[in-house]
């Protein structure tokens, strides 16, 4: 059966009188799928799973559902009118996550693997675990801190992405490429696969992430 995540408190009144709201879940979360229009999304890791809705604009309302494991997390607006929600989850280090944001922000520290996708805005992420971002229009910061694969996206404008230094299965398509302290080697255990046809794509092998 399909359970809502328990709502443990109201916070700090926010926009229009709605107040920030957090949530636990109230079972096992294998893996957890954000999908939303607009606003922003914090992913960090944590002891256990919560979601925290921060309203800033309308009458939005959070949806959340717990079922199989799979916990779905889905801000809507009441009424007609526009809304816009941020959202701030943390969850267990290793539980998988992915975002589907149609227009905003997505951060995400210490929490993989992750999935995101989103249609036009920006993404800035600090992982330890493989990571792959799809992006229309916008930017990408990426930071990943072990050789685990990466995909990253763009379809319009630029993305930066630094990694531990030495070997790796690179595989680039970009309208301007560069790329410094990665050895491509297609027998390297971990993959970076770079998209970026209309903008510049910078790849780091940086040693300080080398000793993590």
């Amino acid at each position: 059966m399909p359970r809502t995540l328990a709502l443990i408190a109201t916070l700090l009144a926010g926009c229009a009188g709605a107040p920030e709201q957090v949530f636990l879940a109230d079972g096992p979360v294998a893996r957890v799928r954000v999908v939303a229009e607009r606003g922003a999304v914090e992913l960090t890791g944590g002891p256990r799973t919560e979601v925290r809705s921060r309203p800033r604009s309308g009458r939005p309302v959070v949806e959340t559902r717990l079922r199989d494991g799979l916990l779905e997390v889905s801000p809507r607006c009441e009424g007609l009118l526009p809304c816009r929600t941020d959202l701030v989850l943390t969850v267990p280090p290793g539980t998988p996550v992915s975002v589907e944001l149609t227009r905003g922000e997505v951060w995400a520290t210490d929490a993989s693997p992750l999935t995101v996708d989103v249609g036009e805005g920006s993404v800035d992420v600090d992982v330890d675990g493989p990571l792959a971002v799809r992006l229309g229009s916008g930017t990408v910061e990426a930071t990943v801190r072990r050789a685990e694969d990466v995909s990253l996206a763009v379809g319009h404008g630029d993305l930066r992405l630094e990694v531990p230094p030495g070997p790796w299965r690179l595989d680039a398509d970009a309208a301007g490429l560069d790329v410094d302290g990665v050895a491509p080697d297609e027998d390297a255990p971990a993959a970076i696969r770079i998209v970026a046809p209309a903008g510049e794509a910078v790849v780091r092998g940086l040693a300080r992430l080398a000793a993590r």
